[in-house]
Formats: C-alpha cells, structure tokens, sequence
C-alpha cells in the first residue's frame, strides 16, 4: 500500500489509489486474494474506472479492522 498514489479515510477503511495498468490489475488482484487467505475479516473492493483510469482498492470492515489497518500504515 506504500505504492498506493493516494490513500484516502473511508468510514470503514481506506481506499487506495493506483495507476490503471494491467500489470496493476494483476498485482492487486493478487494481493486480494492472498489477504482473503490470511485475513478473512477483511473487505475488499477493486474498482476499475473507464478508460485505463486509476484502479482503486478499498479495504476495511469493522472498527476493529480499521484501527489495525492504521497501525499498520504508521509503522511500514
């Protein structure tokens, strides 16, 4: 997520902002599904915005999730 273009505060989460290539697609995509393994807890939704825009991963869930998720960001 440190690549991320921009982050922004979501109610339950955060949205990340990436550029709209393939090679992008892949390496979310992946990254979804290899944290779906691990964190179960956790909702994800990629969104892929017309014509090769930004591809924005949204991540969060509980109030719990959020608070890991900052710690996280302020300790990477």
């Amino acid at each position: 997520m440190a690549r991320a273009e921009e982050v922004n505060e979501l109610p339950d989460g955060y949205e990340f902002r990436f550029p709209g290539s393939d090679e992008w697609a892949v390496k979310l995509t992946e990254f979804v599904l290899s944290e779906r393994n691990c964190c179960s807890f956790f909702k994800f939704e990629l969104i892929f915005e017309p014509d090769h825009g930004p591809i924005r991963l949204r991540a969060g869930g509980s109030d719990a999730v959020k608070s890991f998720m900052k710690a996280s960001m302020t300790t990477a």
